[in-house]
């Protein structure tokens, strides 16, 4: 195995989507045996054209190592970062914020070759960052990485620290590489009984059926259409949050998926389905890349509520999943609470920060060190948001 090298020799910088385009065959080469579904060229295209920040506001560092190869790519977007309620101008690595679209992913990083260590390619990224024309940023923000992830491995030797700064939120996953007797055994027995009883009583009503569709199939376009209507039906509809794909004012996030659906590059794009006398009544977009499968939206008409429609689709997903022996993980990409009930892991998401001015990185550093209103709240006995 080559050494790693001990530092990078250059850096250039790539503007926009035409930046990020230009850098396809490094991205390509450095994410080929990159088992991230997010890390992938069009996957990220697509994050980027759809970004809710306007693709404009994203800019790519490629650094080279020793050979004069890209060895890394990393992708950022400048914007203001509040710590402990005061403004800081960031660098962000694109994905490290929440938002519509990059809440698709399930967590961040960048393209990295052996050949150079992450901590040198996030100091060359500093030090770049204090180059650039015009005021430069205070801080980099590298969040949503996951524990064992080299970007955070690198940022956490730069700072010499053993914890990141923040660790909030993350996403589920489930274990699909064992029969699905142990996954079902696994789970609440009065969830098992409601699942039994919930397909018994929907089948009374007629003939249930379960369907799966990808790209390679005929009548795709259309059961896409379908699952995009019900998604945005019920409490999600025009009625309740008007958060659906289809009457959500922002649209982002739907012309994501649906890129997404229409790219088999990516991966393979699946819609499961579960009818009722012909009868769509629970439909879910899934992604399935290498040995995962991944859940981006589920929907159910609300009026089958009382049968848990979503919940038995996913049952036939899961056990699906596990009789594949090509598959080992489902990725639920949400941290959402009524996945528990499929006795899923988690993965948590942790921010690091490191300085790029040194004074305001430092003062920012002693603000994060700092315990929260609420630890303090906690320490002196007081209840949780106790004025």
């Amino acid at each position: 195995m080559k050494k790693p090298a001990e530092h990078v020799l250059s850096v250039t910088s790539h503007g926009g989507l035409p930046g990020f385009e230009a850098l396809e065959d490094d991205w390509r080469r450095l994410t080929a045996a990159d088992n991230r579904y997010w890390i992938q060229y069009r996957f990220f295209r697509e994050l980027i054209r759809h970004s809710l920040h306007g693709a404009g506001s994203i800019f790519c560092l490629a650094l080279r190592d020793h050979d004069s190869r890209i060895a890394a790519i990393v992708p950022l977007r400048e914007t203001l970062v509040p710590v402990r309620r005061l403004a800081f101008r960031c660098a962000e690595l694109l994905g490290s914020t929440f938002d519509d679209v990059t809440c698709q992913a399930s967590s961040a990083g960048f393209p990295l070759a052996g050949t150079v260590a992450p901590r040198d390619v996030l100091r060359a990224v500093q030090a770049e960052l204090r180059r650039r024309n015009g005021a430069p940023p205070s801080l980099l923000l590298l969040g949503r990485l996951c524990a064992n992830s080299p970007e955070l491995r690198g940022a956490l030797e730069i700072s010499g620290q053993s914890q990141p700064h923040v660790s909030m939120g993350g996403y589920k996953w489930l274990d699909v590489s064992r029969d699905f007797s142990a996954v079902h055994g696994a789970l609440a027995g009065k969830f098992r009984i409601s699942l039994r009883s919930c397909r018994r009583n929907l089948a009374a009503l007629g003939t249930v059926e379960r369907k799966i569709i990808t790209p390679r199939d005929n009548g795709f376009s259309e059961e896409f259409e379908t699952f995009l209507s019900i998604e945005s039906s019920g409490w999600k509809g025009t009625s309740g949050t008007a958060t659906g794909l289809l009457v959500n004012t922002v649209p982002n996030q739907r012309k994501f998926l649906r890129a997404i659906a229409e790219e088999m590059d990516v991966g393979c794009p699946e819609i499961h389905s579960l009818t009722l006398n012909g009868r769509p009544i629970a439909a879910q977009f899934w992604l399935r890349f290498r040995s995962t499968r991944v859940a981006f939206k589920i929907g159910y008409l609300e009026e089958f509520a009382r049968f848990q429609p979503g919940h038995l689709l996913v049952e036939d997903i899961v056990r699906m999943s596990c009789e594949d022996p090509t598959l080992t993980a489902i990725d639920f990409v949400s941290d959402a609470p009524w996945l528990d009930k499929w006795r899923v892991s988690f993965e948590a998401h942790h921010h690091h920060y490191l300085p790029v001015k040194s004074t305001a990185g430092a003062f920012a550093d002693l603000l994060l060190r700092l315990p929260s209103a609420e630890q303090l709240r906690r320490r002196i006995g007081l209840p949780s948001g106790a004025g």
